[in-house]
């Protein structure tokens, strides 16, 4: 703890010895802590905390609450201003210009985050000066007079309806500027400028200004002003710095039942109230002192945990916001009757007679409530529930003997009394006659106001009515009751009155659900139908709803009578990923909310993940209350909001090579790429897999083709084998593709370009396209590649040459090339076996024994596996030999031919060779391979030449 007060947390480290202590914190130029209780608009009521004065004023109903503050406890940050988003704001004493080297810390609670707020403004006369505030999820420093004027985070949102750090350090000499977000340093649009940085000349202001143009929405707390550069281990002591949390009553508020009798002793509660009148414990040791308008017989503690002097003076024990006493009073009040004042020296009650400080009166004759024999002690009760087997409630007439001091009884038998209820809080009724005593309803008036009653029948033995209470709604009421008694013998006619305790109905609990179409999700897995993208809105709704019934689950409460009367603040709402079961829970748009008139709805409401999930809202104490957490029904399926598309690869001739510029027709060809399941925001889904991975078939991708950007083809892609891997969101996609050859040839495509549409079954898909297949000028796919896409054939010709040399024979791949088949000079890959080609009908022109061998040392193919090169296969025969041996290069010379019949092991490579459309395309036709010119036959005379 330094000399300000300030506690710090977290760790420094410092060398020995050394002078330089590094992130050590200089005293601020301003610090408004924003800890008073109440601001009324008096000018320097916002307090500068540090030595220099330049104390605000809250403007236009500003003021400041403790209900939630950026860090809790005893040393934490205490209470924080409060501002509507339409007019509060706070002006502040001008404070030495801020046109060199400055930090300005703050915590910031943004209620919304959209549009402009501001949050500092130092630009009143809009000539010079800057500005920071909030801009769409973002933090934006401005400045008049450098280039560029304005510096905003990237990729860092402010989350509403959570507390953030904000530190904004700017560095004269180094001419720039950054920006902290819970102690971590922020990515800028920019960071450097130019120019001079000038402050205004004018008031400053917190959380708006005086156009009421860009007010905050929400809470700002622990504003400090430092005139120097902080390092980022300063603006991270700065953010732990804390201070104990003094006094944070506003003010003490009573309750009674504003008639007691002289006989007995009546029951006083004081609450301990914060500036919004929500209950707030006073510091330990915190002593408040009773008194009263005229003297009274004394005062006892009824309950309370703290410590009483049996006089008047009791002191808090730090925990408790609440105190019950007993007054006793033995002679009659006469109008104005009795106030009763508290104050702790610093707060007091409100000192008006209103609703908080009502008067009460002391007669000799009255009506009195009890609860099980206690005086007003009737407990919390459940809305919609009777009182009947709690609690027995009774209505005793009583009156003061005036010779004992004791309590008689007045009324016996069966007797019409009047009786009402008052709603306290909320100080209005939202329903009329929803208070049922014996069944019957009766009327409900505004807090302070009891002006209409209901005739009920009561049974009074020996002066006490036994009767049964149901309220159906919730709220802290007070019973009240009026008769007039006649005048019967020795006693003179009286008017008997009473108000009851103060009790609390509190809702049996709360309802959650989502009644959008869709929304359940019985089966608690992936097979539920979807509901909503992750990221849209949905509605999620919670009721507050009175008793149905003596065991009930929540989903049964939601059948139940909604509590009209219910509000409540800071409700907290939070969910559990019920599936996929090892998924990750992700985040909801809306962690706390208030409620009123009995319901909360929240219309845009959203999911950041995939999955089936359950909401659980666990609220506050209600009016000291406690009301169990409820959770809701399965809702979901939730499912991405879209895919984007990365690493996209096109591989030609995938089944039997790789790579290559072109893919024939009917033959295979690979696309690949990664998909990863999207939210709104662009980010991952990582639940998206296994069964709630909807993309898995082949058909889902969706693939198309087009020449040129000119003709759409895709009618003649065929998938064969298509596979999906999908882990955290992201999937890896491939399928295995073919052109289709048609019966007439056709092409080449030499410009193809391939393109998916990924579509799971759920219509997720991508969010931008580039590719219009289907000519219609919109693009509807998105490009993997190009290719070039041909109709091939394997070509084999007839040779002839010498016999003493080897022969080459033409085998070749060709495509068409939109007038005739040429060789295929880009295909140096295509390959076959040798085995494919056989080889018959053999004739030798030595005829010694007939025919021509054919084995290895015969004639032969020269290779026994034939590549193509530029496509042609060179493929060659050895010259024939004369005489079968190991080496025929001594006795060749013989001459002959050899027919050769070559099978096309791949059918894109076969051709309709016949020209008959009708029959399959095959292998080509048989060729001659011959060596040598040769006579035949001696006895023939003349032999004809047959090419």
């Amino acid at each position: 703890v330094d000399n300000f007060g300030d506690t710090y947390t977290g760790a420094v480290e410092i060398e020995l010895q050394s002078t330089d202590l590094g992130s050590c914190l200089i005293p601020p130029l301003a610090y408004y802590a924003m800890d008073e209780t109440l601001w009324n608009g008096d000018a320097d009521s916002v307090i500068d905390s540090s030595a220099n004065g330049y104390h605000g004023q809250a403007m236009t109903g500003a003021t400041t609450s403790n209900t939630t503050p950026a860090i809790s406890g005893l040393s934490g940050t205490c209470n924080y201003a409060e501002f509507d988003g339409t007019d509060d704001h706070i002006n502040v004493k001008k404070t030495p210009d801020l046109d060199a080297d400055f930090t300005i810390a703050t915590w910031i609670y943004a209620k919304n985050t959209l549009g402009k707020q501001i949050i500092y403004a130092d630009d009143v006369n809009k000539n010079t000066g800057f500005s920071i505030e909030i801009g769409s999820d973002e933090i934006v420093v401005n400045s008049r007079n450098v280039t560029p004027t304005s510096y905003s985070t990237v990729g860092s949102a402010i989350v509403q309806n959570q507390w953030h750090h904000i530190a904004v350090v700017h560095d004269s000499d180094a001419k720039t500027i950054k920006v902290y977000i819970d102690g971590v340093s922020q990515t800028l649009s920019a960071s450097l400028y130019s120019g001079n940085w000038l402050a205004d000349v004018g008031e400053e202001s917190i959380a708006g200004d005086a156009t009421n143009s860009a007010s905050f929405d929400g809470f700002i707390d622990e504003f400090r002003v430092y005139d120097e550069a902080f390092t980022a281990s300063q603006v991270e002591l700065v953010k732990g710095l804390t201070h104990l949390c003094g006094n944070q009553v506003g003010h003490y508020a009573i309750s009674h039942s504003s008639n007691g009798v002289t006989c007995e002793a009546e029951s006083i509660t004081i609450s301990a109230h914060g500036n919004t009148h929500a209950l707030v414990a006073p510091s330990a040791g915190t002593t408040i002192t009773l008194s009263t308008s005229e003297a009274v017989d004394g005062w006892s503690l009824k309950s309370g945990n703290g410590s009483f002097d049996g006089v008047n003076k009791y002191t808090f024990d730090g925990v408790e916001t609440s105190v019950e006493f007993w007054l006793s009073k033995s002679i009659p009040t006469t109008s104005p009757h009795i106030n009763i004042n508290v104050t702790d020296g610093s707060s007091t009650d409100p000192n008006d007679g209103g609703a908080e400080d009502p008067v009460i009166a002391f007669s000799d004759s009255t009506f009195r409530f009890y609860a099980d024999d206690v005086n007003n002690d009737i407990n919390t009760q459940t809305a919609f529930k009777s009182s009947a087997g709690d609690q027995v409630l009774t209505l005793k007439a009583v009156e003061t003997n005036t010779d004992t001091g004791a309590c008689e009884t007045r009324l016996d038998g069966a007797q019409t009394v009047e009786l009402a209820y008052e709603c306290v809080t909320p100080s209005t009724c939202a329903n009329n006659n929803a208070v049922i005593i014996d069944s019957k309803p009766i009327v409900g008036n505004a807090s302070g106001n009891v002006t209409d009653y209901t005739d009920v029948s009561l049974n009074f033995v020996n002066g006490v009515a036994t009767w049964d209470l149901k309220y159906d709604d919730a709220g802290k009421i007070a019973l009240h009751v009026n008769k007039v008694v006649a005048e019967s013998g020795s006693d003179p006619e009286v008017s008997l009155t009473a108000r009851s305790n103060e009790f609390v109905v509190k809702p049996a609990g709360l309802c959650v659900y989502s009644d959008d179409v869709g929304s359940s999700c019985t089966s608690s897995d992936a097979s539920c139908s979807k509901f909503k993208k992750a990221g849209e809105a949905f509605n999620l709704k919670v009721k507050a709803v009175g008793w149905g019934g003596s065991v009930e689950n929540n989903a049964q409460l939601c059948d139940n009578n909604i509590t009209d009367n219910f509000s409540l603040s800071n409700i907290a709402l939070s969910h559990s990923l019920i599936a996929p079961t090892t998924g990750v829970p992700g985040n909801i748009s809306t962690t706390l909310f208030d409620m009123s008139s009995g319901e909360f709805i929240d219309s845009s409401l959203t999911f950041s993940e995939v999955g089936v999930f359950t909401f659980t809202v666990t609220p506050p104490n209600y009016l000291s209350e406690a009301i169990a957490p409820s959770t809701s029904n399965n809702i979901g399926r939730i499912y991405p909001d879209h895919f984007s598309i990365s690493n996209e690869s096109l591989i030609n001739r995938s089944d039997s090579v790789v790579g290559g510029i072109f893919s024939y027709m009917a033959e295979s060809f690979k696309i690949g790429f990664t998909l990863v399941a999207e939210n709104s925001s662009d980010d991952t889904t990582e639940n998206y897999e296994g069964a709630f991975a909807k993309l898995d078939s082949g058909s889902e991708i969706g693939t198309g083709a087009v020449d040129g950007g000119a003709v759409d083809l895709t009618s003649r892609l065929v998938s064969s084998n298509s596979s999906f891997s999908w882990t955290k969101g992201t999937g890896t996609l491939t399928d295995t593709l073919s052109f289709t050859r048609q019966a007439t040839v056709d092409g080449p495509y030499e410009n193809l370009s391939i393109g998916v549409t990924p579509h799971d079954n759920d219509g997720v898909t991508l969010e931008l396209f580039n590719l219009d297949t289907d000519l219609d000028s919109i693009n509807e796919q998105h490009s993997i590649g190009s290719t070039k896409i041909r109709f091939g054939r394997m070509n084999i010709s007839s040779a002839a040459g010498s016999e003493l040399q080897d022969l080459s024979i033409p085998l070749t791949v060709e495509y068409y090339n939109g007038t005739s088949f040429i060789t295929n000079t880009d295909d140096s890959a295509t390959g076959f076996s040798i085995a494919n080609i056989s080889m018959g009908n053999q004739y030798e022109s030595a005829q010694t024994d007939g025919t021509i061998s054919v084995t290895g040392t015969h004639t032969s193919v020269l290779t026994s596996l034939v590549a193509f090169s530029a496509g042609d296969a060179g493929l060659s025969l050895s010259h024939p030999c004369l005489v079968a041996g190991p080496s025929c290069a001594a006795v060749s010379g013989a001459t002959g031919y050899v027919d050769l019949d070559l099978t096309v092991g791949v059918p894109y490579l076969l051709f309709d060779w016949d020209n008959d459309v009708a029959t399959s395309d095959t292998s080509p036709t048989t060729i001659k391979a011959t060596f040598g010119i040769f006579t035949g036959n001696s006895k023939m005379t003349y032999i004809r030449e047959s090419y």
